[in-house]
């Protein structure tokens, strides 16, 4: 061998460290970035303000129960700023700032159940307006392939009587004389029923809700 040669060896070593060393610090870069976009989610999820609207549509979602809803009803457009957090949540996902993985490990289980809680609403004003709330509709359909695959589809479409036992949990965990904001991840399967053959607490085994919290 030359020294030619070594030296092309050498240079193109060279590069493929440094591809890689850019590689990882991409990654690095792109788990920080992830790390904080969910910090502040959290934080949202759980200002004052949010916990009073979440335990304002958890209590009129379960009166909606007890009789067919009428999803054309102005009272169902309290259910908008919950809906819209999960919107605002879609378009950062589909967007590549957070993987489809993190998004269901940190909000799916909330997620899941609003969503079929309101979901002749959402289709209603889609027929009207075929943009409203897409981002959360393209989330909900990722997120339900990922559950399916992944954790035998063990969150996606809740019964009657999870949503109901769930939206109960809600009102509690969300009024702040039980200490709101301070809910887990695994909190909510406490109360939670079985449903499709496994308990909420084997689906829900993985990470604690608060941020320590991917496209296919």
């Amino acid at each position: 061998m030359t020294w030619e040669s070594i030296a092309s060896v050498s240079t193109a070593a060279a590069v493929i460290v440094a591809i890689a060393a850019l590689i990882l610090e991409n990654r690095r870069s792109r788990a920080i970035n992830e790390i904080q976009i969910l910090m502040e989610l959290d934080k949202d999820f759980r200002t004052d303000r949010f916990l009073q609207k979440r335990n304002l549509v958890s209590s009129f979602l379960v009166k909606s129960q007890s009789a067919k809803p009428d999803v054309k009803a102005g009272d169902w457009d309290v259910v908008s700023d919950v809906l819209d957090f999960y919107q605002g949540l879609g378009t950062i996902v589909r967007y590549g700032h957070i993987r489809i993985e993190l998004a269901y490990k940190f909000y799916f289980f909330w997620f899941s159940r609003y969503w079929e809680a309101c979901r002749l609403y959402v289709e209603h004003f889609q027929s009207i307006s075929p943009m409203t709330l897409k981002d959360a509709s393209w989330l909900h359909a990722k997120l339900l392939t990922f559950d399916k695959r992944r954790n035998e589809g063990a969150l996606g479409s809740p019964s009657p009587e999870v949503l109901r036992e769930f939206f109960l949990w809600e009102m509690m965990s969300t009024c702040k004389d039980n200490g709101a904001g301070q809910q887990t991840h695994r909190e909510p399967a406490r109360a939670a029923t079985k449903q499709k053959g496994k308990s909420e607490i084997q689906a829900l085994q993985g990470p604690h809700h608060k941020p320590a919290r991917s496209a296919d």
